[in-house]
This record gives C-alpha cells, sequence and structure tokens, in this order.
C-alpha cells in the first residue's frame, strides 16, 4: 500500500466528492446474516440518502434536493470506480474523507471492503430508489463528474485508449425493517420501485441512447438487487399474509427474509392460525419461478452467490417462539417439504418448548419436512442450520429415524391406519371447499367454516384413504391435514428433476450454551439417520462428547467438518481423500490438551495434520484445559502459546490459526505475525476454465503433428516433444505448478478483560486540541448522567448509547456546551468520547466491557423530574429562536471547531448539524395527577412545529458549522416508580394521554414488584 502522501497526491482530487459523503456511508455488520465461524462477518456500506423534507418534517426547496442527491449519487459512483481501479485508494478514501466510523481491526487490514451499498428504508422513498438506480444516472451527469470519471481511467493500468471501455456495476439492495411505521406501505413503494426500474432500463437498452462505453474509460451503474426483508417484527399478520402472497405470486425476490413464527394470543384463535398457515405456504411455495422474470437480479460481479444461483426468498430466517404448538408444526414443515423458494434456511428453534410432547413432535415433523424421501425429492433446500438447540435426547432422535424409516411417514406422524389405495400426489381444484381446522379425532369443526382457495392447488398428498368415502384425508403443503371431497381431486403432474436437491448437501447444529440437556446422546442417531447426503457439516458446542470417527461413518460422504468443543473450534477437510478415492483414516486428537493438540499438529505424517485446515484456540477460560491458573505471567498460557510457536514452525499444511487470549498475558503478537501471509504447502485449486484452456492447447499441437507427419521435418521435430511426453502423469503435474500457494493467516486476538485506557498521547493530542471547550464542559458537569444508556433497537449489530441528561437547565452555557459537544462528535468521535470521559464525568462502561467497541450517538435525554419548567423553556430550547441569540464566545468557539475539521473546508456550503433531544419523563410519586404534566410535551412540539413552519433559516455559510436541537416528538416515560400506585385509575390515565395523540418511544411500568421494561406504545 502506498503512504498517505503518495495517496494524497494521486487521489487528493476527490476529496471535495468524499465531503460529500461525510457521515452518510457506515460501514455495518448485517444483523440476521448467518456466516460461518471462519469468515469475518457479512459487511455493507449503508448509504443514508438527502431527504425532501427537514428535522420537523417541513419541505426543502426542490432544487437545492435535486443537487444533493446527484451529488450523493455520483460521489457514490467515483468512489466505486477507485475501487475498480486501486483497492488501496478506495480504503484510504473511505477512512480519510469520508468519515467512516468503523472499517475493522487492525488484523482485519487485509480484508477488502466490499463494493456494494445498502439503504435502509424507513420512510416512503420511491421515487428516490427510482433516481438513484434507474436510467436517470445515465441521462442525468453534471460536468465535474464526467471530468473525476476521466481523470480515474486514465490512472487505471488496465485501459487503453485503443481498447473497449468497462462498465462498473454497483450493487445495491434496499434493506426493508418492519419496525418502521407504515411497514406495509413502505415494502409496497420498495416493490412499485422495482418494476418503475426495469420498466426504464428496458426501454433504454431498446433506444439510440443506450451506447458502448467509451474506449478506454470507466462507467459506473447502480444496480438494484433483491431486498433484504426483515419481517420480525410483524410476526405472522394476516395484512404481511396477503401482501407477501401477492409478491411470491407476482415474482418479488428478495436476497434475505427474516420472520418471526409466532402465534400472538388474540381472542379468535381461528383467524390467528389460517394468517400463520397462509404465512407458512406463502413462503415455502411449491413453486419454483424464474429470476430472469423478475423486476430485480443479482450483479455478475457479486460473490455471495458465487457458486450457486439463489432462488426467489434467498437466505430464509425463521425465528420460532415458545407459542408455537404441534399444529404449527404441522403447518410449517408440510410447506417446507415442498418449497422452492429458497435453498438455505435458518430455523432459530425456541429453547422453551412447552412439554415433551411438543418437543418430540418438533423433532417428527422436522425429520419430514427436511430429511425424508419426499424432501430429497420434491424439496429444493440444500443447507439447514438449527441454531439454540437445548435437547437432543435418544428417545426423541428415535422418534426422528421412525419417520424416515417408514414408507408412508404421512400417516405414522398422524397416528392413523394405512389406507386401501396407495399414497399419491393430487391437484386439488379451485375453489375446491377445503375442511381445514379438524378435532384430534381427524373430524371437522363444525363451528369452522371451509376454506376455498382462489387458484388450484399442486402437491396434494392423500393419506389414509379407503377409496369409497366422500371426504378425503390429504396433507395440504403450509395447511397440514385436512379434508376434502373425492370429486374435487385430479392426478397431479410430477415435479421436474431440477426441482429437488436429492437431500440436504449442507447442516449446522448449533446447541444452546449452559444447557444440560442441550445433548443427550442424541447426536450420534441423528448424524446415522440423516448424514449419508451431507457434504458439509458445524456442530457447535454440544454438551456430550464428539466421536469424530463415528461421525464419518454416519456422514461417509463429508467434504468439510466444523467442530466446537469448549475453547477450540477445528475445520477438517476429506477432499483429498475423496479425490483419490481413499476412505479417511481414523482420526485421533485431543480437544481439552493444547500441548497434545500442537505436538499432533507437528507429526506431518499423522492423518488429522493432513486433514486440519482451521484452527481456533481460546485460552480466556483454562478451565476448560485442566487448569485455573491466570495472570500477569500465568506459566500455562505461555507454555500454550510456545508450544503454538513451535508447531507454526513445523507445520505447512495449516491455513488459519487464531489465539485469543487474555489482555494480561504477555503479548506475542509480533511471534505470531512472523508466520501470517506464509505461503504453506498446499495449492489452490485451479478453474476449469484454466484447466480446459491448457487441455486445448494440448490437443490442438497433438492434431497437428498427426496430420503434418512427413510433410516437414523441421515441423515434425517441434511437435514431437508434445506427442511423447505429455501423458496424463505429466499433465497432472504442470497443472499441480500451475497453482497458486496457499498463505497461512494468523490472527491473534487479544480478549480485554479490563477497562480500556486512553494512551498519555492521545490524551495530549486530544487535551491540546479541545482544551478550549473546557469551559462549557465545566458547566455541563453533574447536567449529564453518570454513565451511558443503551439503545432500544438497531438494524445492526453494534453497540448504540446515547447521554443522559439530568433535570432541565435553562442555562444558557448548558445548552451552548451541548450543542458544542455535538459539533465535536461531528468531527472526531474519540475526541467526543474524551470529552464526556474526561472533562464531563460520564462513564463510558463497566470494568469488563469493551469500551472501544461502543458507538456513542449524538442524543441526549432531558430527564423531567421537577416542576421548575414549563412549555415555553423547551419551545425557546428547540424552536427557531434557538438561533437569534448567540453568545459570541459560544460562535467563535464553533468556529474553531469546524477549523479543526479539515474535512468541510472545501465544502460548497457549510454543515448542519442536528442535536436530537428526546424527553425522558419520571412519576416518582406514582400518582396519576402527576400524570397530567405529561401533555406539557405534546403541546411544546406543537408550538415548536408551528415555529419552523414560519420562517426558515438562511444556509450555512461555507466551512461553518450550525448545530440544531431537534425535538422528538415520542416521549419517554417511566409512568411509576411505586409499585402500590399502579392501579384502575393510571391505567385510566394512560389511556387517556393515548387518546390524545401522546407518543411514546418506550413506557416503564412496575406491577406488585414485576417490572415490564421497554415496550414500544403508541
Amino acid at each position: 500500500m502506498l503512504p498517505d502522501v503518495t495517496m494524497e497526491q494521486r487521489w487528493g482530487f476527490l476529496s471535495p466528492w468524499c465531503n460529500v459523503l461525510l457521515y452518510r456511508i457506515h460501514y455495518r455488520v448485517l444483523e440476521e446474516d448467518y456466516t460461518d465461524a471462519w469468515r469475518p462477518p457479512s459487511r455493507a456500506l449503508q448509504v443514508i440518502l438527502p431527504t425532501r423534507t427537514g428535522i420537523y418534517g417541513e419541505y426543502r426547496d426542490e432544487q437545492v434536493f435535486q443537487i444533493e442527491f446527484q451529488n450523493t449519487r455520483e460521489a457514490l459512483a467515483l468512489l466505486a470506480a477507485v475501487a475498480h481501479v486501486d483497492l488501496d485508494a478506495w480504503r484510504y478514501l473511505l477512512s480519510t474523507y469520508c468519515g467512516l466510523d468503523s472499517i475493522g481491526p487492525i488484523e482485519s487490514a487485509e480484508e477488502d471492503i466490499p463494493v456494494r451499498f445498502v439503504l435502509l428504508m424507513e420512510r416512503l422513498a420511491e421515487v428516490d430508489l427510482v433516481q438513484l438506480c434507474g436510467t436517470t444516472q445515465r441521462r442525468v451527469v453534471s460536468e465535474g463528474y464526467v471530468n473525476c470519471m476521466q481523470r480515474i481511467s486514465a490512472l487505471s493500468g488496465k485501459l487503453h485508449p485503443d481498447k473497449p471501455g468497462f462498465d462498473v456495476e454497483i450493487p445495491v439492495r434496499v434493506i426493508f425493517n418492519s419496525s418502521s411505521q407504515a411497514p406495509i406501505q413502505i415494502l409496497e413503494s420498495i416493490q412499485n420501485a422495482e418494476k418503475l426500474i426495469r420498466e426504464e432500463w428496458e426501454s433504454y437498452n431498446w433506444s439510440l441512447e443506450n451506447q458502448p462505453v467509451e474506449n478506454g474509460q470507466l462507467r459506473c451503474s447502480f444496480h438494484l438487487e433483491p431486498m433484504i426483508g426483515d419481517f420480525t417484527a410483524l410476526g405472522c399478520a394476516s395484512d404481511l399474509a396477503e401482501t407477501m402472497a401477492q409478491f411470491v405470486g407476482e415474482n418479488v425476490w428478495f436476497s434475505q427474509l427474516s420472520l418471526k413464527a409466532s402465534m400472538e394470543a388474540r381472542p379468535d384463535h381461528k383467524t390467528t392460525l389460517m394468517s400463520f398457515r397462509q404465512m407458512m405456504a406463502v413462503i415455502f411455495d411449491a413453486a419454483r419461478r424464474s429470476e430472469e422474470l423478475a423486476n430485480t437480479r443479482y450483479g455478475t460481479q457479486l460473490e455471495t452467490f458465487r457458486t450457486d444461483s439463489p432462488l426467489q426468498l434467498g437466505n430464509v430466517v425463521l425465528e420460532c417462539d415458545s407459542t408455537l404448538g404441534p399444529s404449527e408444526f404441522e403447518s410449517m414443515f408440510s410447506a417446507i417439504v415442498l418449497t422452492q423458494t429458497t435453498k438455505k434456511l435458518n430455523i432459530k428453534m425456541s429453547p422453551r418448548v412447552k412439554n415433551r410432547t411438543d418437543r418430540r413432535h418438533w423433532w417428527k415433523w422436522l425429520a419430514y419436512g427436511c430429511f425424508s424421501e419426499r424432501a430429497r425429492t420434491h424439496s429444493a433446500l440444500q443447507s439447514l442450520i438449527l441454531t439454540d438447540i437445548d435437547d437432543m435426547s435418544v428417545e426423541d432422535m428415535g422418534d426422528l429415524s421412525a419417520v424416515l424409516s417408514s414408507e408412508h411417514p404421512e400417516e405414522m406422524l398422524y397416528g392413523s391406519a394405512h389406507g386401501i389405495k396407495i399414497q399419491q400426489d393430487m391437484m386439488l381444484w379451485k375453489k375446491a371447499p377445503v375442511q381445514w381446522l379438524l378435532t384430534n379425532e381427524g373430524q371437522p369443526r363444525m363451528e369452522c367454516p371451509p376454506v376455498k382457495f382462489s387458484g388450484a392447488v399442486p402437491y396434494v398428498r392423500t393419506l389414509s384413504d379407503d377409496g369409497k368415502s366422500d371426504l378425503v384425508n390429504v396433507l395440504i403443503p403450509g395447511f397440514g391435514r385436512c379434508l376434502v371431497n373425492r370429486e374435487d381431486l385430479v392426478p397431479g403432474q410430477d415435479q421436474q428433476p431440477n426441482g429437488c436437491s436429492w437431500g440436504l448437501k449442507s447442516l449446522t447444529l448449533q446447541f444452546a450454551e449452559h444447557s444440560p440437556l442441550n445433548c443427550r446422546g442424541g447426536l450420534p442417531h441423528l448424524l446415522s439417520a440423516c448424514g449419508s447426503s451431507l457434504l458439509f457439516l458445524t456442530i457447535d458446542g454440544p454438551g456430550g462428547e464428539l466421536d469424530v470417527n463415528a461421525i464419518l461413518r454416519s456422514c461417509p460422504n463429508l467434504l468439510e467438518l466444523c467442530l466446537r468443543k469448549g475453547g477450540v473450534r477445528v475445520l477438517l477437510n476429506f477432499s483429498d481423500f475423496h479425490a483419490r478415492k481413499k476412505s479417511v483414516p481414523k482420526l485421533r486428537f485431543k480437544w481439552h490438551d493444547v500441548a497434545g493438540l500442537t505436538t499432533d499438529l507437528s507429526n506431518m505424517r499423522n492423518p488429522f495434520t493432513k486433514c486440519l485446515r482451521r484452527l481456533s484456540i481460546g485460552l480466556i477460560n483454562l478451565d476448560s484445559f485442566g487448569s485455573s491458573k491466570r495472570g500477569l505471567n500465568d506459566p500455562t498460557i505461555n507454555s500454550y502459546l510456545d508450544a503454538l510457536l513451535q508447531m507454526l514452525a513445523v507445520n505447512q499444511t495449516l491455513e488459519y490459526l487464531e489465539v485469543i487470549v487474555p489482555s494480561e498475558c504477555p503479548n506475542y503478537r509480533d511471534f505470531f505475525r512472523i508466520h501470517h501471509l506464509r505461503a504453506i504447502n498446499r495449492g489452490r485449486k485451479l478453474s476449469m476454465t484454466m484447466k480446459l484452456a491448457f487441455l486445448s492447447i494440448v490437443a490442438a499441437k497433438v492434431q497437428s503433428s498427426t496430420h503434418e507427419h512427413g510433410k516437414a521435418m523441421k515441423r515434425e521435430t517441434w511437435s514431437r516433444p508434445t506427442q511423447c511426453y505429455l501423458d496424463s502423469s505429466v499433465i497432472s503435474n504442470i497443472l499441480g505448478f500451475a497453482t497458486s500457494p496457499v498463505f497461512r493467516q494468523h490472527l491473534p486476538q487479544i480478549k480485554s478483560t479490563c477497562k480500556s485506557v486512553m494512551t498519555t498521547e492521545v490524551a495530549y493530542q486530544s487535551e491540546k486540541r479541545w482544551g478550549f471547550l473546557r469551559s462549557w464542559t465545566r458547566a455541563l458537569t453533574g447536567q449529564l448522567g453518570n454513565e451511558l444508556c443503551r439503545l432500544q433497537s438497531s438494524p445492526f449489530k453494534s453497540k448504540r448509547f446515547y447521554i443522559p441528561a439530568m433535570p432541565f437547565n435553562r442555562s444558557v452555557m448548558t445548552q451552548e456546551g451541548l450543542k458544542l459537544l455535538a459539533a465535536v462528535a461531528y468531527v472526531d468521535h474519540n475526541a467526543w468520547k474524551y470529552l464526556l470521559l474526561n472533562h464531563c464525568g460520564v462513564k463510558l462502561g463497566e470494568p469488563w466491557e469493551e469500551d472501544a467497541e461502543r458507538e456513542v450517538v449524538v442524543q441526549f435525554h432531558l430527564t423531567m423530574i421537577k416542576n421548575d419548567w414549563n412549555v415555553q423553556d423547551l419551545v425557546q430550547m428547540c424552536g427557531i429562536q434557538q438561533h437569534d441569540y448567540l453568545s459570541r464566545e459560544y460562535s467563535e468557539a464553533l468556529a474553531r471547531i469546524a477549523a479543526n475539521g479539515n474535512e468541510i473546508h472545501s465544502k460548497i456550503c457549510g454543515v448542519e448539524i442536528p442535536v436530537p433531544i428526546v424527553v425522558h419523563f419520571i412519576n416518582p410519586t406514582g400518582s396519576e395527577r402527576n400524570l397530567d404534566d405529561v401533555l406539557w410535551h405534546r403541546d411544546a412540539g406543537e408550538k415548536i412545529q408551528q415555529d419552523w413552519v414560519k420562517r426558515a433559516l438562511p444556509h450555512v455559510e461555507a466551512g461553518a458549522f450550525r448545530c440544531t436541537f431537534v425535538f422528538e416528538w415520542a416521549i419517554k416515560a417511566n409512568l411509576s416508580r411505586d409499585p402500590i400506585r399502579v392501579d384502575m385509575n393510571m391505567a385510566e390515565k394512560i389511556e387517556e394521554l393515548i387518546h390524545t395523540n401522546v407518543w411514546f418511544s418506550v413506557v416503564s411500568l412496575e406491577f406488585n414488584g414485576f417490572r415490564n421494561c421497554e415496550g414500544g406504545v403508541r
């Protein structure tokens, strides 16, 4: 990587464009994205697009918005072009100019930041999405953008003036979060935008505007991929089931879909059950739809699905809660057994299944839906992930094996007799009446009317059919056992051969931690029943012993086996043995002995050493290795680390090693880094394209030698070596030498067990740079809470916290101090944390927590527990008049902060920094009379909004900051501190507040010592 000075000279001309994206992009881990333990979590750059409305809902000037939106779109495109030319420059610009808040730890510096963007849709933005990914990006471009793209193309060594240019495809995905307001409307707007974008491009591609890329130039195009849908907040509601039925039928695609399978407690149980069954039938539909006919498609450069193309719903994450029973298991797995919408299913099992009978039903239906013969021949499912397994008994696995070995598993599941007629798949006529709610004896409930499907239902399997009764027992996908009229059934067509997976290829079993029942001897029985088709198996943390050789006997076709036991995780690869058609020899290794494990890995003739590809050892909890010693100079840890270093010096096949050690042990990082990126005795697999290219040349030379033999001695002498020596063994050796070597990766991790302390140098630099704010931070001492509070929710896996403020203070100095702190956070997040910790007396965490990973958002919560405030106080603080009377000292301090933020000097306009203010109302006496005071919050919000509508602020001057307190409508309320005070009168008062349009973000109540926290209420 080039030095920063050289990077600046080469790419500094893009700094104005990068400043447009300042704090508009963030590097985030997607919450529901499942990755294995050996790869870094899937990340993406989240983009915050400009909006047409201001911080209080007022509409901005349309021309100003369009300019800002176009600048944002073109800045993203230029960054993607840089990534195509120079990945190091792409990383440098993101971290230096774009304010990227988290690129990763030092150890992952070699990891490439993927060039893909995600948009978190929490509002209706159909037009904006079309402008970003539609043809506007080709038709409307600025002169500055064109000039910069030409300069980037000139810096590329791959492009030449006499060669065709290159079209850089930039993948964009939309994240739909169901916790937003009006989620169904937002979901429909995304679907409409996808349709409009496709129609625009179809028309553009057939027009004269569609021209090839100019020679030697780059052209960037945003490409909309299938969205990521998070529906967990909606459960299986009826409106969501209807919307998803429409989407699936219209071939709307998802790259990932998360759903919570639950049965909400409602008076009408039949309605809830019908919604659940409709949702299961839709999500795991038996019809396969083509991606070519969808509005979105995956990009050609996407690496997530490099080896296999996904189906309509991508990866499906199904979160099961404890409200599910046998009826819901029947509904769920009767659809999964035929699914053609997903190849990868992640089921998060509930650790609190009601009773033993329900648990046995769960395992039996799981066996039918995922491992049965019908699933092998009809389902597209290839990968299954089961998490939070807290019980796997021998009895349960006996039931599972019985279902798999039965010739008539459907009849066995219901305990019904075998019928006279053979079971077969039938087609149910459109509008045929279906008795869908049956008694335990299989009879229809008279109080429940039959349901009629709007279309014909395929793959309806008959069971216990006597061949003469008018009503026939059938298994309908998503609805389970039902009764239909015999005359409404017709023979169905067999499913296409390419629609099945012929058994699961990948299985992941993740056991719940600290559960005494998480593996009661049932694991071997499970693998012996369903392991024959598995190619990849992961077993994470079972309580029982792991017998690797028994696993291999049950799963003879395994290519990879990942195991974790205690602090040790291993990845074994058996592809070499299968390639040579040899059986895997018996493996022996010691889980609980690091010294013995390193001895085995030092023996290159040991079969275990040949199979082991990756190893992770955690030395935090030494109890798992038979030692309880810990300390600054712990000889046990030292001996383990020395043994690992000796092993690395000898071992030539281990590709990856991760060692996790406590922070107080000696730092071995430099010793381990010597072995990082060192070539080992293993080559990467050559692609089939390269092999065919080489063999085609060999075949051409041999053929030429045969036809030209005897014509010219010179030609014969040239072709004879090819004909004589390039036999199969020689070609095999040539291909072996052509492979690129594998480089060992080592990832040493230091697990902090003590509070992080800022270094003296950092503290000195922070004090030198920001010490002029001491008078304001001194005024804030005692006005801010003692420690941070965690935010209620976040769509990403990040620790986000806010600053609680103490009782309302009218002091101008205090309010100016809050704004100046927010400005510092905009410029330097580390300095913001330093001032909070060292000047304002705020504690950034407990000693055992990792403070460095905490993201402290700029959000102040005013705690109202006194009666010395009124509506006008809050209006003056958050209304437009907050900018009317600014002290000279405050203006000078804000200008110094802006000057310290060098990243805004090249901006055409200044920066508007919003400072959110959330009111936290506390009712210390628990009296319903005090709840009347909550109404002032609503009145204050209305007055503040009226002030902002009356007049607008001028634009911020170039290179300047302006901080604005933003009033949050939703109040955070702790309505009772005394359990005896919560009675009917208080309940009626709370109901009155809600009906008078008072909004709450969090409501906290106490009832007789039991606490119900963080319930969102409108």
